[in-house]
This record gives structure tokens, sequence and C-alpha cells, in this order.
């Protein structure tokens, strides 16, 4: 029994001394050191529990299904079972889902574009084996942040557009003097083809948290052109209205004098023109990579499309009498149908591009009025005829029908990140539908009218329509907002 005791004295005498040299970095090195963890040798119970001293995370290399690796190092914080990263080498764009591409190339934030920090959202994952819209890896899905975790986005954008001009015939012209011909005061050229400011509002939702699928719904109109040209008594012209007589055989060149210089005559010509439409569509994410995503889009498109060509004159006639002629021709232009495109969109630090391009299918409704109205005054008696010179018997009310047509559409944009909501987009859209009816299609070709009361053949002018494609295209600037 001494003798045991005095073994048991004489080895912690000896691990005190042991322990001593260790603190003081005095080392016997015929002795032998046995591994410590927290300063406690293996084997042993310590008398105080020491906090453990963990590795550094290394950086992870992340396999992508197409055989590329992205380099994500320097973790931020862990969770149990779930890892979050937030700098080192930039992502370029979406390359993996869970992260909003509205947002920027990185997520976290981009230094510079007021993207720092952020609201991580719950792990999204996908491809193949992981819900087909995401990264995975050989452990299962891999958890990534997103930003802008909320579902909703839109824009509004001021719109300069310009739209397809109208192939008048000459329409108001000075008399000619002998074999001098007037000159043309309206028509003979394109008319309306000025710029005009619009608006388009989007609005759009994500339909689930990997933001793989959302709708979309779009609202725009532009501002009605309008086109007027007047001429009266005081501007010291003989203006006249050409047209082809064909009451007589040959026919012959026609001339009714609107305005005579020194008089109250007057003629107004006036144009104008509505164009609005929208959509709605779902998109469905159809892949994505290296910064970007493609997206398939199919919804419903609308498009309406008015005109109005009105011509007023009152000329002073013989016998102290007065005549008002009208001529208005009005069309209208709409459009349902299905779209089928494609939406990409690309990431590049704090710029970004998108481009759309798509399709709609349907039916166009097309509709023209036609009214004439001469009014003649004499004293106090007054005669209405339901005519006028370009509008007859032969051509004046109302007709329609109803034909397939197709409306292709084409943007691209620009955006710069303001701020973790805020882009500021410019770009350049393209928007066309066919089969449409304009004023100018609705007008007979040569002029041509019978003065016959009632007319015999010919009968003239005709109301034969004829239809071409109308578009309309221009610039756009607007703030795009990701709540």
């Amino acid at each position: 029994m001494p003798v045991l005791v005095l073994t048991l004295l004489g080895s912690t005498t000896v691990g005190a001394q042991q322990n001593d040299r260790r603190s003081s970095g005095r080392h016997n090195r015929g002795t032998y050191q046995p591994p410590t963890v927290g300063g406690v040798p293996t084997g042993r119970a310590a008398s105080v529990p020491q906090p453990p001293v963990l590795a550094p995370v290394q950086a992870e290399v992340i396999p992508v299904p197409q055989g590329e690796e992205i380099y994500l190092d320097q973790e931020v914080y862990s969770e149990p079972g779930v890892t979050y990263y937030e700098e080192g080498p930039y992502l370029e764009g979406p390359v993996v889902d869970g992260y909003d591409p509205s947002c920027d190339a990185m997520p976290g934030g981009l230094p510079g574009c007021g993207l720092e920090g952020g609201s991580w959202s719950e792990p999204v994952c996908g491809f193949e084996n992981c819900g087909g819209c995401g990264m995975c890896s050989n452990q299962g899905c891999i958890p990534l942040p997103r930003l802008c975790a909320d579902q909703w986005f839109g824009s509004a954008e001021w719109l300069l557009w310009y739209r397809r001009g109208q192939s008048y015939p000459v329409l108001a012209a000075t008399a000619r003097s002998g074999n001098t011909p007037g000159t043309i005061l309206f028509g003979g050229e394109r008319v309306g083809e000025s710029d005009e400011s619009g608006l388009r509002l989007t609005i759009g939702h994500w339909l689930d948290d990997a933001r793989c699928r959302s709708l979309l719904v779009r609202l725009w109109a532009v501002d009605d052109e309008e086109v007027n040209f007047g001429v009266t008594g005081a501007d010291g012209l003989t203006v006249v209205r050409p047209f082809l007589d064909v009451s007589t055989s040959p026919a012959t060149a026609g001339e009714y004098v609107a305005v005579r210089p020194g008089t109250q005559d007057f003629l107004n010509i006036g144009f104008q023109s509505e164009l609005s439409g929208g959509d709605a569509s779902l998109r469905q994410l159809w892949g994505r990579g290296l910064g970007g995503r493609i997206d398939f889009l199919y919804g419903y498109q609308y498009l309406r499309l008015d005109e109005n060509l009105t011509i007023n004159s009152r000329t002073a006639g013989p016998a102290n009498s007065t005549q008002w002629l009208t001529d208005e021709f009005d069309v209208e232009n709409e459009f349902h149908g299905a779209q089928l495109g494609l939406a990409i969109h690309y990431d590049e630090r704090c710029w970004s591009f998108d481009a759309l391009a798509k399709l709609g299918f349907g039916s166009m409704q097309r509709r023209g009025n036609l009214t004439g109205t001469t009014i003649t005054r004499v004293g106090a008696d007054e005669d209405i005829e339901n005519q006028g010179l370009l509008v007859r018997a032969t051509n004046d009310g109302a007709t329609g029908d109803g034909t397939f047509a197709v409306a292709p559409e084409v943007a691209v944009g620009l955006g710069w990140q303001l701020n973790r909501h805020v882009n500021v987009t410019f770009g350049y859209s393209f928007l066309m539908v066919t089969d449409a009816l304009q004023t100018w299609r609705t007008i007979d070709d040569d002029l041509a009218v019978n003065l016959d009361d009632p007319p015999v053949d010919p009968a003239r002018p005709s109301r034969t329509f004829s239809y071409n494609d109308y578009w309309v295209q221009g610039m756009q600037f607007g703030l795009n907002y990701n709540y």
C-alpha cells in the first residue's frame, strides 16, 4: 500500500511538472508529449471544459451540370445542414436558382450597386433530380440565397413611338392657272408619321418560390395622333378639292371650289388615330446559365386601332347661298388572339439585358363607317342631303367583317441597377398587326365620283375597302421595380 501511494504521488508530480513545462514553452526533448485538444491530454478528464477550436472552412467546388465549375469561397455563416455564401468570386448572373435575376449578379450585393446586404429566402433547387429549376450536387439539393424574396414585380415605361403613315390621295390643292397645275396642300404624300408619347405598365407575380413560373400583365396606350389642315378666304388662295367626274363620258377631271379669296369660306381636314393594347401571359423557365435565363411564354393579346378622317368646308354660292359639305371616314380595328414567344434576361454585374420575341395570332374585327352631308342654305331655307363629295349613296353607310391576323412583337432593352429594387431601362420595340383597315384605304382610289342623282353606272365612289399591315415602333425609357 505505501508503495502504491508513493507511485501515484510521483505520477501526479511528474504530470504537474510536464504541464508547467508546456505552459512555459520549455520542452524536454527526451520526453514524450501526448496529443492535446484544448490544452488537455487525450485520455484524461478536463477539470474545466474548453471550447473546441474549429478548423477554417475550405473553399467548396460545386459542379454545374454543363460540366463547368463554380468556386464559392469565404463562407459567411452556417446553419445545420444549410450553407450560405455572400462574397468571393462573382457569379455572373443567375447561374443557379434561388437568386432573383432582377436583383444582381451576386447574391448579397455588388459594391457600388447599392445592393449590400439583403434578406435570404428559403432554399430552392432543381434540374432533373431536384424539381427542374435549380442546381443539385451528389449530396442532393444545394440551397443558395435569393434576394428580393417577395413575389411581385413591375415597371412603368414612357414610350416614344412612330406610327405607320397614311398615303392619302390629293384632297386639297390650289386651283390650277391655265396649264399650270396647282400646289398640293394636303395629301399626295405620307401623312401621320410623327412620333407620339405613350405609357406602358407591367405588373407580374412569381407563381413559385423557385421563380420558374410567373404571371405577367401589360397595358399600354399611345397618345392620339392628330393631323389638322385649315385654310380660309383670308389666306388669299383659291382652294379646290380635286376629283374624277365619271358622270360624263369620258371621265373628266373635276374640281370642287371650296375656298375663294376674300370671303368667309373655309376648308378643314382633320385626321386622328388612337392606338392601345395589352396582353397577359404565363412564363415558364426554359433554361438558365452563364448569367441569363430564357422563358417560354403563352397567353392572350389584345390590340385596338381607331382612326377618323373628316373633311369640312363652308363655301359661299350664288344668289346669297351658302353650302356646308362634310365627308367623314371612321374605321375601327380590334384584335383578340393567343400569343407565343420567348423572353430573355441576362445580368452582367450592375447591367442587364432583356429581349422579347412573340407572335400573336387570332381574330381581327374590322368596321368602316362612311357618312356624307351637304347642307345648302338660301336665306331662311335649308336643304339637307345625306351625301358629300367623296361619300355618296354608292359608298356611304357602315360595313364590317372579320379575318385571321397575326401580331408579331420584338423588343430589346438595357437596364442599370440603381439599388436593390430599382432598374433604369432603355430599349426599342416593334409591334405590327396584319390586315388592318385604315381611313386612307376607304377612299376611292381614283377619287372617282358619279354626280348623277340617283346615280347610274358606274357606281362610284366604290365601297371596296383594302387592307394593309399596320405597325408602330420606337424607343422606351422606364423604371423597373422589384418588390
